[in-house]
Protein backbone atom coordinates (compact mmCIF):
# COMPACT_ATOMS: atom_id res chain seq x y z
CA UNK A 1 0.00 0.00 0.00
CA UNK A 2 1.15 3.42 -0.43
CA UNK A 3 2.16 5.97 2.12
CA UNK A 4 0.35 9.07 3.28
CA UNK A 5 0.93 11.52 0.08
CA UNK A 6 3.98 13.76 0.77
CA UNK A 7 3.36 16.56 -1.84
CA UNK A 8 7.05 18.72 -2.40
CA UNK A 9 5.83 20.17 -5.84
CA UNK A 10 4.11 23.28 -4.95
CA UNK A 11 6.17 24.44 -7.90
CA UNK A 12 4.27 23.00 -10.86
CA UNK A 13 0.81 23.30 -8.59
CA UNK A 14 -0.25 24.07 -5.07
CA UNK A 15 -2.26 21.52 -2.14
CA UNK A 16 -5.81 23.84 -1.86
CA UNK A 17 -6.58 24.09 1.55
CA UNK A 18 -10.31 22.61 2.09
CA UNK A 19 -11.39 26.47 2.89
CA UNK A 20 -10.18 27.36 -0.65
CA UNK A 21 -12.09 23.85 -2.18
CA UNK A 22 -15.33 24.95 -0.58
CA UNK A 23 -14.64 29.11 -1.80
CA UNK A 24 -14.49 27.31 -5.17
CA UNK A 25 -17.88 25.10 -4.80
CA UNK A 26 -19.91 28.14 -3.03
CA UNK A 27 -18.61 30.91 -5.98
CA UNK A 28 -19.60 28.20 -8.76
CA UNK A 29 -22.90 27.81 -6.81
CA UNK A 30 -23.43 31.53 -6.94
CA UNK A 31 -22.71 31.71 -10.57
CA UNK A 32 -24.45 28.63 -11.68
CA UNK A 33 -27.90 29.91 -9.71
CA UNK A 34 -27.65 33.37 -12.44
CA UNK A 35 -24.85 33.84 -14.39
CA UNK A 36 -26.24 37.09 -16.41
CA UNK A 37 -26.47 38.98 -12.98
CA UNK A 38 -23.22 37.53 -11.51
CA UNK A 39 -20.95 38.95 -13.88
CA UNK A 40 -23.14 43.01 -14.41
CA UNK A 41 -23.40 42.98 -10.75
CA UNK A 42 -19.53 44.53 -10.26
CA UNK A 43 -20.23 45.47 -6.53
CA UNK A 44 -19.92 40.99 -6.06
CA UNK A 45 -16.60 38.98 -6.91
CA UNK A 46 -17.95 37.64 -9.65
CA UNK A 47 -17.89 40.68 -12.03
CA UNK A 48 -16.37 40.91 -15.38
CA UNK A 49 -14.11 43.65 -14.36
CA UNK A 50 -12.99 41.76 -11.12
CA UNK A 51 -12.46 45.22 -9.16
CA UNK A 52 -13.60 43.77 -6.12
CA UNK A 53 -10.86 40.83 -6.21
CA UNK A 54 -8.33 43.19 -8.03
CA UNK A 55 -8.94 45.80 -5.66
CA UNK A 56 -7.96 43.01 -2.71
CA UNK A 57 -4.71 41.46 -4.84
CA UNK A 58 -3.30 45.61 -5.31
CA UNK A 59 -3.07 46.15 -1.13
CA UNK A 60 -1.13 42.41 -1.25
CA UNK A 61 1.59 43.84 -4.24
CA UNK A 62 1.21 47.34 -3.00
CA UNK A 63 0.46 48.66 -6.16
CA UNK A 64 -2.98 50.43 -7.30
CA UNK A 65 -5.99 48.62 -8.72
CA UNK A 66 -5.56 50.20 -12.62
CA UNK A 67 -2.42 48.29 -12.71
CA UNK A 68 -3.30 44.90 -12.01
CA UNK A 69 -5.04 42.01 -13.86
CA UNK A 70 -6.47 38.91 -12.71
CA UNK A 71 -5.27 36.34 -15.32
CA UNK A 72 -5.80 32.63 -16.14
CA UNK A 73 -1.99 31.85 -15.56
CA UNK A 74 1.39 32.98 -15.85
CA UNK A 75 1.05 32.29 -19.79
CA UNK A 76 -1.01 34.39 -20.58
CA UNK A 77 0.49 37.37 -18.68
CA UNK A 78 3.56 36.77 -20.13
CA UNK A 79 2.30 36.53 -23.71
CA UNK A 80 0.00 39.42 -23.11
CA UNK A 81 3.53 41.52 -22.38
CA UNK A 82 5.64 40.18 -24.27
CA UNK A 83 3.10 40.45 -27.60
CA UNK A 84 2.20 44.02 -26.61
CA UNK A 85 5.36 45.68 -27.34
CA UNK A 86 6.68 46.66 -30.82
CA UNK A 87 10.23 46.07 -31.29
CA UNK A 88 12.29 47.71 -34.50
CA UNK A 89 14.20 45.44 -36.74
CA UNK A 90 17.40 44.70 -35.29
CA UNK A 91 16.29 44.76 -31.40
CA UNK A 92 17.91 42.59 -29.25
CA UNK A 93 15.79 40.57 -26.20
CA UNK A 94 17.98 39.38 -23.06
CA UNK A 95 17.03 36.07 -21.25
CA UNK A 96 18.65 33.83 -18.95
CA UNK A 97 19.84 29.75 -19.23
CA UNK A 98 17.35 29.63 -16.82
CA UNK A 99 13.89 30.53 -18.61
CA UNK A 100 10.73 28.21 -18.54
CA UNK A 101 9.25 27.50 -22.20
CA UNK A 102 6.16 29.37 -20.79
CA UNK A 103 8.75 32.19 -21.24
CA UNK A 104 10.62 31.05 -24.04
CA UNK A 105 7.59 29.93 -26.01
CA UNK A 106 6.12 33.44 -26.72
CA UNK A 107 10.37 34.89 -26.96
CA UNK A 108 10.53 32.50 -30.02
CA UNK A 109 7.49 33.53 -31.99
CA UNK A 110 8.44 37.38 -31.54
CA UNK A 111 11.85 36.46 -32.51
CA UNK A 112 10.93 34.17 -35.83
CA UNK A 113 7.77 36.53 -36.59
CA UNK A 114 9.71 39.68 -36.79
CA UNK A 115 12.33 40.66 -38.86
CA UNK A 116 15.63 40.82 -37.62
CA UNK A 117 14.54 40.33 -33.72
CA UNK A 118 17.05 38.27 -31.94
CA UNK A 119 16.82 36.59 -28.36
CA UNK A 120 20.17 36.27 -26.60
CA UNK A 121 20.68 33.64 -23.60
CA UNK A 122 23.00 34.80 -21.12
CA UNK A 123 24.52 32.60 -17.86
CA UNK A 124 23.57 33.81 -14.60
CA UNK A 125 26.04 33.58 -11.62
CA UNK A 126 24.64 29.78 -9.40
CA UNK A 127 26.30 31.03 -6.79
CA UNK A 128 26.89 34.61 -6.47
CA UNK A 129 28.63 36.54 -3.75
CA UNK A 130 26.69 39.56 -3.89
CA UNK A 131 23.84 41.53 -5.80
CA UNK A 132 26.16 43.05 -7.50
CA UNK A 133 27.49 40.10 -9.69
CA UNK A 134 24.17 39.64 -10.62
CA UNK A 135 23.11 42.25 -11.94
CA UNK A 136 26.79 42.54 -13.67
CA UNK A 137 25.95 39.56 -15.50
CA UNK A 138 22.70 41.03 -17.31
CA UNK A 139 24.58 44.70 -17.75
CA UNK A 140 27.54 43.79 -19.36
CA UNK A 141 25.12 41.84 -22.32
CA UNK A 142 22.79 44.94 -22.77
CA UNK A 143 23.70 46.94 -25.87
CA UNK A 144 22.17 49.82 -28.25
CA UNK A 145 19.79 47.76 -29.61
CA UNK A 146 18.76 45.90 -26.39
CA UNK A 147 14.78 46.64 -25.79
CA UNK A 148 14.07 43.99 -22.95
CA UNK A 149 15.10 41.69 -20.47
CA UNK A 150 13.10 38.83 -19.36
CA UNK A 151 14.09 37.19 -16.56
CA UNK A 152 12.45 34.87 -13.86
CA UNK A 153 12.44 36.41 -9.57
CA UNK A 154 12.81 32.45 -8.78
CA UNK A 155 14.28 30.14 -11.10
CA UNK A 156 12.11 27.36 -11.54
CA UNK A 157 15.13 24.74 -12.60
CA UNK A 158 17.28 25.62 -9.16
CA UNK A 159 15.32 27.63 -7.19
CA UNK A 160 17.70 31.28 -7.23
CA UNK A 161 16.16 34.07 -6.15
CA UNK A 162 17.54 37.54 -8.91
CA UNK A 163 17.70 40.28 -6.98
CA UNK A 164 15.09 42.03 -9.32
CA UNK A 165 14.86 45.31 -7.91
CA UNK A 166 18.54 45.91 -8.88
CA UNK A 167 17.83 44.40 -12.09
CA UNK A 168 15.02 46.81 -13.12
CA UNK A 169 16.70 49.72 -11.29
CA UNK A 170 19.54 49.33 -13.86
CA UNK A 171 17.46 48.49 -16.68
CA UNK A 172 15.60 51.40 -16.61
CA UNK A 173 18.59 53.49 -16.54
CA UNK A 174 20.03 51.78 -19.21
CA UNK A 175 16.33 52.39 -21.33
CA UNK A 176 15.75 48.92 -21.19
CA UNK A 177 12.49 47.47 -20.56
CA UNK A 178 11.57 44.75 -17.97
CA UNK A 179 9.32 41.54 -17.57
CA UNK A 180 9.51 39.36 -14.81
CA UNK A 181 8.36 35.77 -14.36
CA UNK A 182 7.10 35.50 -10.58
CA UNK A 183 5.29 32.31 -10.93
CA UNK A 184 7.53 30.68 -8.32
CA UNK A 185 7.81 34.25 -6.26
CA UNK A 186 4.14 35.42 -5.71
CA UNK A 187 2.92 33.44 -2.47
CA UNK A 188 6.40 32.09 -1.66
CA UNK A 189 7.40 35.43 -0.88
CA UNK A 190 6.69 38.95 0.05
CA UNK A 191 6.00 41.27 -3.17
CA UNK A 192 6.26 44.96 -2.80
CA UNK A 193 5.93 45.24 -6.80
CA UNK A 194 6.45 49.36 -6.75
CA UNK A 195 9.28 48.69 -5.03
CA UNK A 196 10.92 46.00 -7.61
CA UNK A 197 9.76 48.07 -10.61
CA UNK A 198 9.40 45.94 -13.33
CA UNK A 199 7.72 46.98 -16.40
CA UNK A 200 5.57 44.02 -16.17
CA UNK A 201 5.35 40.97 -13.57
CA UNK A 202 3.06 38.15 -14.19
CA UNK A 203 2.80 35.69 -11.48
CA UNK A 204 0.60 32.19 -10.65
CA UNK A 205 -2.52 32.08 -8.36
CA UNK A 206 -2.22 28.17 -8.75
CA UNK A 207 1.26 27.55 -7.52
CA UNK A 208 2.34 29.27 -3.87
CA UNK A 209 -0.68 30.85 -2.93
CA UNK A 210 -2.32 27.35 -3.07
CA UNK A 211 -5.28 28.87 -5.37
CA UNK A 212 -7.56 27.57 -8.06
CA UNK A 213 -6.47 26.36 -11.33
CA UNK A 214 -6.79 28.63 -13.99
CA UNK A 215 -5.67 31.62 -11.86
CA UNK A 216 -3.09 34.31 -12.34
CA UNK A 217 -1.95 37.66 -12.34
CA UNK A 218 -0.36 40.40 -14.89
CA UNK A 219 1.20 43.75 -13.22
CA UNK A 220 1.42 46.77 -15.40
CA UNK A 221 3.67 49.26 -14.90
CA UNK A 222 1.89 53.16 -15.66
CA UNK A 223 4.60 54.54 -17.39
CA UNK A 224 3.98 52.39 -20.04
CA UNK A 225 1.26 53.71 -21.57
CA UNK A 226 3.54 56.65 -21.46
CA UNK A 227 5.67 55.24 -24.54
CA UNK A 228 5.77 53.89 -27.54
CA UNK A 229 2.30 52.16 -27.81
CA UNK A 230 1.66 48.75 -26.32
CA UNK A 231 -1.10 47.08 -28.19
CA UNK A 232 -3.55 45.08 -26.00
CA UNK A 233 -4.14 41.29 -27.81
CA UNK A 234 -6.51 40.21 -25.58
CA UNK A 235 -9.31 42.29 -24.88
CA UNK A 236 -13.31 43.05 -25.30
CA UNK A 237 -12.90 46.61 -24.31
CA UNK A 238 -9.81 48.25 -25.79
CA UNK A 239 -11.29 50.00 -29.03
CA UNK A 240 -13.79 52.00 -26.61
CA UNK A 241 -10.78 52.60 -24.54
CA UNK A 242 -8.73 54.25 -27.05
CA UNK A 243 -11.74 56.39 -28.68
CA UNK A 244 -13.93 56.80 -25.91
CA UNK A 245 -11.42 57.12 -22.66
CA UNK A 246 -13.16 53.91 -21.01
CA UNK A 247 -12.25 51.84 -19.45
CA UNK A 248 -9.92 53.87 -18.07
CA UNK A 249 -6.85 51.80 -18.03
CA UNK A 250 -4.96 49.04 -19.76
CA UNK A 251 -5.46 46.34 -16.84
CA UNK A 252 -9.28 47.13 -16.91
CA UNK A 253 -9.22 46.43 -20.72
CA UNK A 254 -7.76 43.32 -20.55
CA UNK A 255 -10.06 42.43 -17.58
CA UNK A 256 -12.83 42.40 -19.28
CA UNK A 257 -11.95 39.75 -22.32
CA UNK A 258 -15.29 37.87 -22.72
CA UNK A 259 -16.60 35.43 -20.49
CA UNK A 260 -13.82 34.21 -17.83
CA UNK A 261 -13.71 31.40 -15.01
CA UNK A 262 -15.08 34.30 -12.24
CA UNK A 263 -15.44 31.59 -9.88
CA UNK A 264 -11.98 30.58 -9.74
CA UNK A 265 -10.41 34.16 -9.76
CA UNK A 266 -12.95 34.73 -6.63
CA UNK A 267 -11.75 31.60 -4.83
CA UNK A 268 -8.02 32.56 -5.77
CA UNK A 269 -8.75 36.21 -3.69
CA UNK A 270 -9.98 34.26 -0.73
CA UNK A 271 -6.94 31.84 -1.02
CA UNK A 272 -5.31 34.92 -0.81
CA UNK A 273 -7.03 35.95 2.44
CA UNK A 274 -5.41 32.54 4.06
CA UNK A 275 -2.03 33.58 3.35
CA UNK A 276 -2.06 36.74 4.56
CA UNK A 277 -3.95 35.48 8.37
CA UNK A 278 -1.06 33.08 7.88
CA UNK A 279 1.82 35.98 7.35
CA UNK A 280 3.89 36.13 4.09
CA UNK A 281 6.60 36.58 6.08
CA UNK A 282 5.89 33.03 8.35
CA UNK A 283 5.29 31.15 5.18
CA UNK A 284 8.78 32.36 3.36
CA UNK A 285 10.60 31.77 6.84
CA UNK A 286 9.21 27.91 6.71
CA UNK A 287 9.47 27.53 2.83
CA UNK A 288 13.44 28.63 3.01
CA UNK A 289 14.01 26.98 6.83
CA UNK A 290 13.18 23.58 5.10
CA UNK A 291 15.10 23.76 2.32
CA UNK A 292 18.13 24.88 3.85
CA UNK A 293 17.60 21.66 6.17
CA UNK A 294 17.00 19.78 2.95
CA UNK A 295 20.26 21.04 1.49
CA UNK A 296 22.36 20.61 4.15
CA UNK A 297 21.52 16.70 4.23
CA UNK A 298 22.23 16.79 0.40
CA UNK A 299 25.55 18.55 1.09
CA UNK A 300 26.38 16.12 3.52
CA UNK A 301 25.50 12.85 1.44
CA UNK A 302 26.51 13.69 -2.03
CA UNK A 303 28.63 16.60 -1.30
CA UNK A 304 28.42 20.62 -2.43
CA UNK A 305 28.69 19.47 -6.43
CA UNK A 306 25.47 17.33 -6.07
CA UNK A 307 23.47 21.03 -5.26
CA UNK A 308 21.77 22.66 -8.22
CA UNK A 309 20.80 25.32 -6.19
CA UNK A 310 22.23 27.76 -4.36
CA UNK A 311 23.98 26.45 -1.78
CA UNK A 312 23.65 26.65 2.04
CA UNK A 313 27.10 28.93 2.06
CA UNK A 314 25.40 31.87 -0.07
CA UNK A 315 23.73 34.65 1.24
CA UNK A 316 19.77 33.82 2.08
CA UNK A 317 18.87 37.14 -0.48
CA UNK A 318 19.31 34.37 -2.65
CA UNK A 319 17.57 31.36 -1.64
CA UNK A 320 13.46 30.14 -1.58
CA UNK A 321 11.95 27.21 -1.48
CA UNK A 322 12.73 25.04 -4.23
CA UNK A 323 16.03 22.32 -3.64
CA UNK A 324 16.83 20.93 -6.85
CA UNK A 325 19.93 18.18 -6.72
CA UNK A 326 21.42 15.47 -8.36
CA UNK A 327 20.79 12.22 -6.21
CA UNK A 328 24.69 11.03 -6.46
CA UNK A 329 28.13 11.53 -5.63
CA UNK A 330 29.14 11.07 -9.26
CA UNK A 331 28.50 13.98 -11.42
CA UNK A 332 27.91 12.34 -14.51
CA UNK A 333 24.65 11.29 -13.11
CA UNK A 334 23.54 14.92 -13.90
CA UNK A 335 23.82 13.65 -17.44
CA UNK A 336 21.79 11.15 -17.06
CA UNK A 337 18.03 11.11 -17.53
CA UNK A 338 16.78 8.34 -16.76
CA UNK A 339 18.54 7.61 -13.81
CA UNK A 340 16.79 10.60 -12.66
CA UNK A 341 13.84 10.36 -14.01
CA UNK A 342 13.41 6.72 -12.35
CA UNK A 343 14.48 7.98 -8.92
CA UNK A 344 11.37 10.81 -9.27
CA UNK A 345 8.88 7.82 -10.73
CA UNK A 346 9.97 5.20 -7.72
CA UNK A 347 9.67 7.61 -5.02
CA UNK A 348 5.84 8.43 -6.53
CA UNK A 349 5.50 4.63 -7.15
CA UNK A 350 6.84 3.29 -4.40
CA UNK A 351 6.23 6.25 -1.47
CA UNK A 352 3.75 8.77 -2.93
CA UNK A 353 6.53 11.49 -2.15
CA UNK A 354 5.40 14.14 -5.35
CA UNK A 355 8.53 16.45 -6.51
CA UNK A 356 9.63 16.38 -10.30
CA UNK A 357 12.34 16.20 -12.76
CA UNK A 358 13.82 19.95 -13.58
CA UNK A 359 15.76 19.75 -17.28
CA UNK A 360 18.38 23.01 -18.32
CA UNK A 361 21.73 23.87 -19.69
CA UNK A 362 23.67 25.14 -16.83
CA UNK A 363 26.15 27.21 -19.19
CA UNK A 364 26.31 28.64 -22.51
CA UNK A 365 29.11 26.21 -23.41
CA UNK A 366 26.56 23.42 -22.39
CA UNK A 367 23.72 25.29 -24.65
CA UNK A 368 26.21 24.92 -27.36
CA UNK A 369 27.02 21.63 -26.76
CA UNK A 370 23.86 20.22 -26.30
CA UNK A 371 24.25 18.89 -22.71
CA UNK A 372 21.34 18.95 -20.81
CA UNK A 373 21.92 18.81 -16.85
CA UNK A 374 18.94 16.81 -14.79
CA UNK A 375 17.47 16.92 -11.18
CA UNK A 376 15.16 15.82 -8.76
CA UNK A 377 13.11 19.02 -7.57
CA UNK A 378 11.90 19.57 -3.95
CA UNK A 379 9.48 22.39 -3.47
CA UNK A 380 9.08 23.18 0.26
CA UNK A 381 5.96 25.24 1.46
CA UNK A 382 3.88 26.06 4.76
CA UNK A 383 1.87 23.01 4.30
CA UNK A 384 5.25 21.01 4.74
CA UNK A 385 6.83 19.41 7.95
CA UNK A 386 10.39 18.74 8.78
CA UNK A 387 9.48 15.16 9.44
CA UNK A 388 8.33 14.91 5.93
CA UNK A 389 11.04 16.40 4.29
CA UNK A 390 13.74 14.67 6.19
CA UNK A 391 11.96 11.30 5.07
CA UNK A 392 11.51 12.05 1.59
CA UNK A 393 15.36 12.74 1.50
CA UNK A 394 15.96 9.34 3.14
CA UNK A 395 13.44 7.57 0.78
CA UNK A 396 15.39 9.44 -1.93
CA UNK A 397 18.70 8.08 -0.86
CA UNK A 398 17.78 4.87 -0.68
CA UNK A 399 15.42 4.83 -3.91
CA UNK A 400 18.67 6.61 -5.97
CA UNK A 401 21.06 3.80 -4.50
CA UNK A 402 18.88 0.74 -6.32
CA UNK A 403 19.11 2.55 -9.46
CA UNK A 404 22.21 2.64 -10.56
Amino acid sequence: MKSKLTYLNTGTSGQMPSAVQESLRVHYERYANNPTAAGEDEENTLGLFQEINREKLSKVFSVPIETLVITGNTTMGLHLAINGLEFPEGTEIVTSLHEHITLLSPLWVTENRNCGVKVVKIDIPEQPKNENEVVRSIETQIKPSTKLVCISHVNWSNGMRLPVSAICQRMRELGVKTIVDGAHSAGMIKLNLSEIGADFYVGSGHKWFNGPPGTGFLYINPLIGNVNPFWVTLSQWESMRTLRGWPKSIPASIQYRGQTNTPAMAAFADAIDIHESIGQKNIEDKALKLSQMLKLCIVNEWGDEALLSPSPNVSSEFHSGITSFIPSSDLSKAYDRSFIEKVVKKLRERHNIWGRTVRFSRSLADLSDGNTTYGVRFCTHYLNSEEEVLDSFNKTVEEASDCY
